[in-house]
């Protein structure tokens, strides 16, 4: 069953993160983990000890990542741009 509050707090940080896609999905992305991290100091949820490692890995993953999308592609493109082609996502060369 879904918490109004964490929907509501969820649709408030989309508008707030502006009409960019990138800047809604990493928002969504820092609120989902900061409210798991809530629960379990609540006692709401109980994580198994790997399931609490690959959550402060996705939380320094998510630390790592540039706050606008250019930045992350650029990333990508200086780590990974020989592995894809830009195209065949719908992104410019």
């Amino acid at each position: 069953m879904l918490d109004l509050r964490v929907v509501h707090e969820a649709g408030k940080r989309i508008v707030e993160a502006g009409e960019d896609h990138y800047a809604r999905t990493l928002a969504m992305a820092r609120y989902a983990t900061e409210e798991i991290r809530r629960a379990v100091r609540e006692g709401s949820i109980v994580l198994e000890q790997r399931e609490e490692r690959w959550l402060g890995m996705i939380e320094d993953a998510l630390t790592d990542l540039p706050e606008d999308a250019d930045a992350l592609r650029r990333r990508v493109d200086m780590n990974y741009g020989s592995l894809y082609i830009p195209a065949e996502y719908g992104l410019d060369a």
